[in-house]
């Protein structure tokens, strides 16, 4: 995949130089973020110097000072809070020996090896943490719940998140940025889980591309960093199952496998067994640690010769019994998932905030998000033709775009759709360039409707680091609408 790295050639910009930018509200919260995760990451380093599991340079004391014997106003593990009372080892991954640039703040910097990055101290502090910041972390990282309300998310491919390299130039950009969350895939496009899963029905049928190699390391790392999970699994598209076995798929009336306009094969949606077989990766994933499950292409298929489909009930007039399936999916999903702690969202297409008469997809709004606790339309500009919203060019309009399709779904859902939706946004070039102001633009209408959470979606997992640094230097003013 083409250019992993986000990172920008500007300037380096020392922390010092930074937090005079940021509001009050901004500084406290960055302070506070810094104290979090400067306390897990250096302690979870130093203890694993003093087991000897990450080798380093000789001149680094392997031993942790006792708290009768402070060195440099350092306190000793049992001066730790009760969070880091049993530390979470790094994935063996993290420590292995990688060469090449490594993001840091605001920029890139040429790295020998992630040992020597771990083992020189915490991205570059010493070992041991002052008194001074431990004093301030007593409260650990936020909870889940808390992040889920205002997630400003970026998507990864599995690919993505496997790369120990490209993990953790994205997990630096969060780290360094107001995003606090990251949409990760564990069942992609073509049907198989991306993780060693245990499932039994994906392992009969080879539906597994191990392309996470360590999923349970990952989920440590990200919950030492304080990083909100949503697993991303993609539901009904899935030419995996489909061919091994086709009762379940969608077929066509000589009864072949129907395809998409991409050659994919889908499952029936309205098949329960469909349902659990899906529903079991899912909670797997949320018994492994994920804080979310979003189910993609939770939907019936739009692209192809849709009148040749044949499904396993009829659709209904007005394709109620479609609506019905998609919904009913949800709410078991979400009921199915409640044990775990785990949050359910829907990512939906972007055309059902503005419209009720199309309900082939089997997607309603109202309908969704009164099954899910989070909708998610993906409301990208260059998706949009002319007319829509009164634009001639919706993708060369971003931040009218989006007011619009927001505006729109706010319109049928009252004021609690507030709380309930969390968009997707374009961070890629279709047709007119998207950078910065494109990408802020976006961020500034959903901020300015009332709703406090977004995700960026960029297939390459290049993201535009000039615009969320631009946005976490006056998070203040685009939380309080006026970016």
């Amino acid at each position: 995949m083409a250019g992993m790295s986000p990172g920008s050639a500007e300037p380096d910009t020392s922390q010092g130089q930074v937090l005079p930018e940021l509001g009050r509200r901004a500084q406290r919260r960055f302070r506070v973020q810094l104290r979090r995760r400067l306390v897990v990451g250096a302690f979870v380093v130093a203890f694993f110097l003093t087991s000897g599991l990450v080798s380093g340079p000789a001149s680094i004391p392997l031993a942790s000072p006792s708290p009768a014997e402070p060195s440099g106003g350092s306190g000793g593990p049992a001066a730790l809070p009760g969070l880091l009372a049993t530390p979470r080892p790094w994935p063996s991954w993290v420590t292995a020996e990688v060469s090449g640039p490594t993001a840091t703040r605001w920029g890139n910097v040429a790295q020998a090896s992630s040992t020597l990055l771990l083992s020189s101290g915490y991205r570059g502090w010493r070992a041991q943490p002052p008194a001074a910041v431990l004093a301030g972390a007593g409260d650990g990282p936020a909870e889940p719940a808390s992040l889920a309300a205002e997630v400003r998310g970026i998507y990864l491919t599995a690919y993505t998140a496997g790369k120990p390299e490209a993990f953790r130039t994205l997990l630096n950009l969060v780290e360094e940025t107001a995003l606090n969350a990251m949409v990760i895939n564990i069942k992609d496009e073509q049907g198989r889980a991306t993780y060693d899963t245990s499932v039994a029905a994906f392992r009969d049928i080879n539906a597994v591309s191990v392309q996470i190699s360590d999923i349970e390391g990952l989920l440590r790392l990200t919950e030492a960093y304080g990083v909100y999970t949503i697993g991303r699994l993609v539901t009904f598209q899935d030419s995996t199952l489909s061919s091994h076995n086709p009762g379940l798929a969608v077929k066509r009336p000589d009864g072949a496998l129907w395809r998409d306009d991409n050659g994919r094969a889908w499952t029936d949606p309205f098949q329960t067994e469909v349902w659990d077989y899906n529903l079991a990766l899912a909670e797997e994933a949320a018994s492994l640690g994920f804080d979310e499950i979003q189910f993609d292409y939770v939907r019936f298929p739009t692209d192809g010769d849709t009148r040749n489909m044949i499904l396993s009930r009829p659709s209904g007039p007005d394709n109620i019994n479609r609506v019905r399936a998609i919904t009913e999916f949800l709410n078991y999903a979400r009921e199915r998932l409640a044990p775990y702690g785990c949050l359910v969202s829907a990512d939906v297409f972007g055309i059902i905030c503005s419209t009720r008469v199309d309900t082939s997809l089997g997607q309603v709004l109202e309908d969704i998000a009164g099954a899910v606790d989070y909708v998610s339309p993906m409301i990208y500009p260059s998706h949009y033709g002319p007319g829509h919203f009164g634009l001639p060019e919706p993708d060369a309009a971003p931040y009218w775009t989006i007011r619009g399709a927001l505006s729109d779904a706010l319109e049928r859902l009252g004021p609690e759709g507030k709380a309930k939706l969390r968009p997707w946004l374009q961070d890629f070039t279709l047709y007119n360039r998207y950078g910065p102001e494109q990408v802020l633009d976006q961020i500034r209408a959903t901020h300015e409707l009332g709703i406090k959470g977004w995700m960026l979606w960029s297939p390459s997992n290049v993201y535009t680091t000039a615009a969320l640094r631009a946005y976490t230097v006056n998070l203040d003013a685009y939380l309080g609408g006026d970016g």
